[in-house]
């Protein structure tokens, strides 16, 4: 693990793993754009890509919150939309890393 923070109403909510078996992901966003999207979880019967002011269900913590270009603004944290985790938080914490 790289880093680990739970404050969800305060958007530090997130934990960082590192693998050398994953070798693409998610573009980040730099643009600072809105969130538009989550990408959801299709186990849980819900649709894989959903707006991202609809109110989450348990199990979809952690879920990469898009902008209209696919590229991640955040990560999904609480069923409220209103409260998630900045995705410049998060790399912030991979940059004192490298």
């Amino acid at each position: 693990m790289i880093a680990y923070d739970i404050d969800s109403i305060a958007g530090n909510d997130y934990a960082i793993f590192y693998s050398d078996k994953v070798k693409s992901g998610l573009e980040l966003d730099f643009e600072n754009d809105d969130s538009a999207f989550v990408i959801g979880c299709e186990k849980l019967n819900i649709n894989i890509i959903k707006d991202s002011d609809t109110s989450n269900i348990v199990g979809e913590s952690g879920s990469p919150i898009i902008d209209t270009e696919g590229e991640v603004t955040g990560v999904s944290t609480t069923n409220n939309s209103l409260y998630y985790t900045d995705i410049s938080n998060v790399e912030l914490e991979i940059d004192k890393t490298k």
